[in-house]
């Protein structure tokens, strides 16, 4: 499925599993194994350590949990889907945009 705005297009591919477990498979050519769940925070980010850990310590500080997460990475960016136990909040959301290396943040409900 191709998405396209104004300003950009993005892609997106999923599949079943077994009648009824769905899974993004690949967005915008990063190929990974997400199900999508009720509250996902998805994190575009530049591909090196020690993101990953600064995004837990991020959420492990508000007290949101972490329920899953995928990661996918291609051309030195990753991206990641992040399943986490409640809402976040927009003050959650700029707290990981101010990562250094975070390119982009979005909260997604599915």
């Amino acid at each position: 499925m191709n998405f396209i705005s104004n300003k950009t297009s993005r892609s997106v591919s999923g599949t079943v599993f077994a009648k009824e477990e769905i899974r993004i498979v690949d967005f915008n050519g990063y190929k990974l194994d997400f199900e999508p769940s009720a509250n996902v925070i998805a994190i575009q980010n530049d591909d090196r350590p020690g993101i990953i850990g600064k995004i837990g310590t991020v959420l492990g500080e508000a007290q949101i949990n972490i329920t899953a997460m995928q990661w996918g990475s291609r051309k030195n960016k990753a991206i990641a889907f992040v399943s986490i136990n409640k809402k976040p909040s927009e003050e959650i959301a700029n707290s990981l945009k101010n990562i250094d290396g975070i390119l982009r943040v979005s909260l997604i409900e599915f």
